[in-house]
């Protein structure tokens, strides 16, 4: 009897023990989920050194020449430029008629070359005949004085059209030689005259100044004088020191100097040709440096 107590007894121990046991599943166990591996640390590259570049030495550029004017004894025109001329120191001054007998040592000088045909065209030259000159220059403490025979088979003066358009003596000059030796371009030291013979009938002779303006009281102090001859025209003519007010520079004893003789054997105003002591210079109007010496003798 004692051995069914038992069985009894144990029976529902077992139950209550089975009842009072967790409800919820047993948790599961954990996994460790590996990280990604790491890459290992890139080494940072030592920072380098940009070599400097080695100094250099810059030149100095060579100055850039300059002219400097020559002083006034060594200021002249080279020879290829053309005739060098001289003007006589005049103990008197020439008597302004057109009559050369009071210049002894005329012609000085000529220009009667096809060379020196510095305007025109040269195939209708028909020699000296056709157009060339002589002349001589003198000077005092007043003026500068001009001779000139000109030889023109045909003298024209138009009374209309301009001056140059004549025959005509046409002459320039530097009177500052040093001042601006280098100068290409005239300036207001360079003066260009004119001096017309006219046609001894109804158009006089007459004298003008080109460049650059000059007063009236300066222009009518300039003389001319011309006479008719069986082969062209003589004449003489004065230019007064004071014409050229402040611009003269006498004191190197030299000027810058062209002289032309201009032709015009048309029933028009023209200018055809010219015969010149600097024949360069005539295609380069007003430069100064394509002109000639003038000596202002003792």
């Amino acid at each position: 009897m004692s051995h069914k107590i038992s069985h009894w007894i144990l029976l529902p121990l077992t139950l209550i023990l089975s009842a009072c046991g967790p409800q919820q599943a047993a948790s599961p166990i954990a996994t460790m989920t590996p990280l990604p591996p790491t890459a290992p640390p890139t080494a940072t590259p030592a920072p380098t050194e940009t070599p400097m570049p080695a100094p250099t030495e810059t030149p100095t550029p060579a100055p850039t020449a300059t002219f400097t004017p020559m002083p006034p004894a060594e200021a002249r025109r080279p020879a290829e430029n053309g005739l060098d001329m001289t003007a006589q120191r005049l103990s008197q001054p020439p008597t302004l008629d057109g009559d050369l007998n009071d210049w002894p040592d005329f012609p000085c000088r000529s220009i009667d070359q096809d060379k020196q045909i510095g305007y025109g065209d040269l195939s209708a030259w028909g020699g000296p005949s056709d157009l060339s000159g002589s002349f001589c220059w003198g000077w005092d403490d007043e003026a500068l004085y001009l001779a000139v025979d000109v030889k023109d088979e045909r003298v024209q003066a138009h009374a209309k059209g301009n001056f140059w358009e004549n025959d005509y003596v046409e002459l320039w000059l530097d009177t500052n030689l040093a001042k601006d030796f280098y100068e290409a371009q005239n300036n207001g030291d360079d003066f260009q005259f004119g001096f017309m013979p006219g046609n001894f009938s109804d158009v006089p002779a007459r004298a003008t100044v080109f460049v650059p303006g000059v007063s009236t009281s300066k222009m009518r102090q300039l003389l001319v004088q011309f006479q008719r001859t069986a082969e062209g025209y003589r004449g003489e003519i004065k230019i007064p020191w004071a014409t050229f007010g402040d611009n003269l520079d006498r004191s190197g004893n030299r000027l810058g100097a062209s002289l032309c003789f201009s032709d015009n054997d048309a029933d028009q105003p023209a200018q055809e040709m010219m015969i010149c002591t600097a024949p360069a210079a005539i295609s380069q109007w007003g430069n100064p440096t394509l002109w000639n010496n003038l000596e202002l003798g003792k």
